[in-house]
């Protein structure tokens, strides 16, 4: 029986440096592969997180509810910072006053690492229609009451009694005064009576900067519905002061008149009294709106808005909540503002940036150097 023979030998010096080497020559491109499958690896979660930065950023300006075309909206632009400004860290970087646009600036981290984002806002006051045409937007804006500068005159719920017990003591007393009969109540005065409501700008007298704004409630018989009673002429009138107030004058911005339409066919009248001589270098021109707002809508409600020669210099527009098919005469009839469909309205229309441009890069570490740059990512944002 044969043995086999094992040898024990094992490698031998040049095979050991040829394995040597051929294992050396394998390994340094997998090694490579490896060492780029890091940096790859780690430069992509880099652009991810950078993205993520991006988009976190891009939502939450379109989210914003403010007037995002206005950097006050997002950043302090002077003197101390918001609480919501400090919140949203947006640190203001430059404005181009010619075109409105405005870049802000803010550091973040994502994943535990850092970045720098940059956004740019650009204003757009024109949109396309779906007809393709561009547009410019207007914006609806019901203004908010102020009693350090407006002007607000509700009429008196007991005005127009108070008014007719008048007109019916002047008839008594002439019956009385002249022993003829009353054939007369204080009743018939009710529907006979028309109202003016007068709107006084006076330079105070006390403080020449400031105008004392005077609104009162003149009750006249109206002939034309029927002859003046005995005692009674045209000369016989009533008035109930709503409002007298010292305000300064360049500060004055809207007037309220909250009235109850007359009755019958009469127009309500609004008169604008306006010392323009002392007042014109105090309030500018077209400084001053006026709402006027009957609180008994019906489609018999009339309204007349007059102003003496230069009153109408400081209106810029009167507003209503009339109807349409109202008729609105007066020297101020042109200051009505109206919708597109003739509607009569009760807010006031102004151009507003309606869509934003916005243009968000994303920089690694807190440098915006163009080494550092990550990502771009652009957006429109809709102001409703």
């Amino acid at each position: 029986m044969h043995m086999r023979r094992i040898d024990k030998k094992g490698f031998t010096l040049i095979e050991l440096i040829i394995t040597v080497a051929v294992v050396a020559i394998i390994s340094v491109p997998l090694l490579q592969y490896f060492s780029d499958a890091a940096k790859h690896n780690a430069k992509s979660k880099v652009q991810q997180n950078a993205i993520i930065a991006a988009q976190n950023a891009l939502e939450e300006l379109k989210a914003e509810k403010g007037d995002i075309t206005k950097p006050s909206t997002l950043v302090a632009t002077s003197g101390a910072v918001s609480a919501s400004a400090i919140s949203r860290g947006w640190q203001l970087q430059s404005v181009d006053h010619s075109t409105g646009n405005y870049e802000i600036t803010r550091s973040c981290t994502v994943n535990g690492s850092s970045y720098k984002v940059k956004a740019e806002i650009k204003p757009v006051k024109q949109f396309t229609n779906a007809s393709g045409a561009a547009v410019t937007y207007h914006e609806m804006e019901v203004p908010k009451m102020d009693s350090s500068k407006d002007i607000v005159a509700t009429e008196k719920s007991t005005s127009l009694v108070n008014a007719q017990m008048q007109f019916y003591n002047w008839y008594s007393s002439y019956c009385d005064n002249n022993k003829k009969d009353k054939t007369l109540g204080a009743s018939y005065f009710k529907d006979k009576l028309k109202k003016t409501i007068y709107i006084e700008l006076k330079q105070d007298v006390a403080k020449p900067t400031n105008a004392v704004a005077r609104i009162y409630f003149r009750y006249e018989f109206n002939s034309s519905v029927a002859s003046y009673p005995p005692g009674i002429g045209s000369s016989s009138t009533y008035d109930d002061e709503i409002v007298k107030k010292s305000i300064p004058a360049n500060k004055i911005s809207d007037i309220y008149i909250f009235y109850t339409p007359d009755s019958g066919s009469t127009r309500d009248s609004i008169v604008l009294d306006a010392d323009t001589v002392n007042l014109s270098h105090l309030i500018k021109n077209e400084q001053l709106s006026l709402f006027a707002v009957s609180q008994d809508i019906s489609s018999t409600n009339e309204l007349s808005v007059d102003a003496n020669s230069t009153s109408g210099d400081f209106f810029n527009s009167v507003y209503t909540n009339l109807n349409s098919s109202n008729i609105v005469t007066g020297s101020m009839s042109s200051k009505f503002s109206k919708s597109a469909s003739g509607e009569y309205l009760m807010t006031k229309r102004s151009v507003k940036n309606r869509i934003a441009d916005i243009e968000i890069c994303v920089y690694k570490g807190d440098s915006i150097l163009p080494a550092n740059f990550c990502t771009l990512v652009r957006g429109s944002i809709a102001q409703q």
